[in-house]
């Protein structure tokens, strides 16, 4: 009965991470291919928290690659970081910014419930990562045989 049960789970786990897999592609498809309107609407969101794209103020952001808009549009603050790191804009007063666009409304930034709902069922219910499956795992990664280290402390 317990195999049955671990394989029905295995089962609803595939299949809903394949309806959120197609969720997200969609939803990125719809980003890209309106990109103009999505540009226009991340540029508003940022103008709602005094900050303007390709300003001349210190905290206002300078957008060195299109492709930033859709980034943002699409997975939020986390693109927001990213693009930053993947040099797709600057800013001079970086504080500033961070304060500016995480003090305005917390829904610009932020998923909408059904995204959120979705990155739940992804992370935390269908989560295979349990404390069975760790001590499985270390088994396989770190018995395989003899090692050989070599410590030096100078």
């Amino acid at each position: 009965m317990s195999n049955l049960r671990d394989l029905l789970s295995t089962i609803l786990w595939y299949v809903v991470l394949v309806y959120l897999r197609i969720y997200k592609f969609l939803h990125l498809t719809f980003i890209k291919y309106h990109s103009e309107d999505v540009k226009k609407l991340v540029i508003d969101r940022f103008k709602q928290s005094g900050i303007i794209v390709n300003g001349k103020d210190p905290w206002d952001i300078q957008v060195l690659d299109e492709r930033f808009y859709v980034r943002v549009a699409h997975a939020r603050a986390l693109g927001l970081g990213e693009s930053y790191m993947d040099g797709w804009w600057t800013v001079s007063d970086l504080t500033e910014f961070c304060r500016r666009t995480f003090d305005a409304d917390e829904s610009t930034w932020t998923q909408n419930p059904f995204e959120k709902f979705a990155d739940y069922l992804e992370t935390d219910l269908f989560n295979h990562q349990t404390t069975g499956k760790a001590f499985e795992v270390a088994d396989a990664h770190y018995n395989l045989g003899i090692f050989k280290f070599e410590l030096n402390f100078n």
